[in-house]
């Protein structure tokens, strides 16, 4: 996805993602934006992505990080 299209995505993932950061109360104005910025455009390409991997976890996100690069790059998954 280009720069236009990404952009053009990010602004429509912008609307619900403020309004739930606005109805819980919580951080305004430039700090909301200076975390919200980047998960906007990951998720304007998150469908351009061949993998995703969601830190909820350290222990297993960093285990399936390990596993997608074995696996890239060919080597035994032990």
């Amino acid at each position: 996805m280009g720069a236009p299209a990404a952009a053009a995505a990010a602004s429509r993932a912008r609307a619900p993602v403020r309004r739930r950061r606005g109805e819980r109360g919580t951080a305004r104005g430039e700090a909301t934006n200076a975390r919200l910025e980047p998960a906007e455009l990951e998720l304007a390409v998150q469908a351009d992505l061949d993998h995703r991997i969601v830190n909820a976890d350290l222990d297993r996100a960093a285990a399936e990080l390990e596993r997608i690069v074995r696996a890239e790059l060919g080597l035994p998954l032990d």
